[in-house]
């Protein structure tokens, strides 16, 4: 008896030899709910680069601005980690500070092409 040639990916065989099974569950990222509060190497990390920052209101700010969103780069439209950038900069409008509306969800590499244009 001739045993067919199984073509495909080395765990999709696995997969068929032991048995099935949902073959990506690894892979699947389970949504988790944001932390409602930030974690202490976040605040060692703020107050390290920005000392009159309120690590509370930042994160609360950070968070929604990201859902706020829907978890996709406002440049690119591409998903993945996001950085909460600032519209208008930081230090030089400090009412402005976690105002929803001088928030902007962007990936890495758009953030660092915003931050180079403004400069």
């Amino acid at each position: 008896m001739e045993m067919a040639k199984f073509s495909g990916s080395p765990h999709l065989y696995q997969a068929w030899l032991y048995g099935g099974g949902d073959v990506n569950r690894r892979r699947k990222r389970k949504d988790k709910p944001p932390r409602r509060e930030p974690t202490g190497r976040y605040v060692r990390l703020l107050k390290q680069y920005r000392p009159e920052a309120n690590p509370q209101g930042y994160w609360w700010w950070r968070q929604r601005v990201i859902a706020l969103a829907g978890g996709l780069c406002a440049r690119c439209r591409c998903g993945g980690r996001l950085d909460a950038h600032h519209v208008k900069p930081w230090r030089t409008h400090p009412e402005l500070r976690y105002h929803l509306g001088n928030g902007q969800a962007l990936c890495r590499d758009c953030h660092e092409i915003v931050e180079a244009e403004r400069n």
